[in-house]
């Protein structure tokens, strides 16, 4: 059984573990450009969801929970992304499960109010075989950590 667990954005972090709290893969992998057209950007989204799911065989997928943003424009493109995510677990009939930033925050580094750069430190020090972790693939393993350890015991 495994977990993959994304940071979604323009630059999608994600990451994917066993449940025992393994690491598997990571990375980042960048969606769209800030002048994309939104059906880019979906399809964009779409395609790197379902390659990773088929790359990574997945049993559970976890997500960081979007809340609004000053942006329409951006409020938009991201929720649009999260279906696009939504509809692969659909369709490959896997489970998914959100974490609230502040939460993966919290349980990362004590505070929920964790800079990205304290994020990243804290996943190099508890993953230091992870050569060079960038700022959303910190996020990606933080946030199927904290749903590993707080959601499945």
């Amino acid at each position: 059984m495994s977990i993959l667990a994304i940071d979604p954005g323009a630059s999608c972090g994600w990451a994917s573990s066993t449940m025992a709290g393994v690491h598997r893969n990571s990375g980042v992998k960048k969606l769209t450009e800030k002048d994309d057209p939104f059906p880019k950007r979906f399809r964009n989204a779409r395609e790197f969801f379902r390659n990773v799911i088929v790359r990574e065989m997945p049993t559970q997928i976890v997500c960081e929970r979007m809340g609004y943003f000053q942006s329409y424009n951006t409020t938009l493109s991201m929720y649009g992304m999260i279906a696009q995510l939504e509809e692969m677990a659909w369709t490959f009939e896997l489970p998914i499960a959100f974490v609230s930033p502040n939460t993966v925050k919290k349980f990362a580094t004590g505070s929920g109010k964790a800079t990205k750069a304290e994020m990243r430190h804290a996943a190099e020090r508890r993953w230091p075989a992870i050569e060079k972790i960038r700022n959303d693939q910190a996020d990606a393993l933080w946030i199927g950590e904290c749903w590993r350890k707080t959601k499945n015991g």
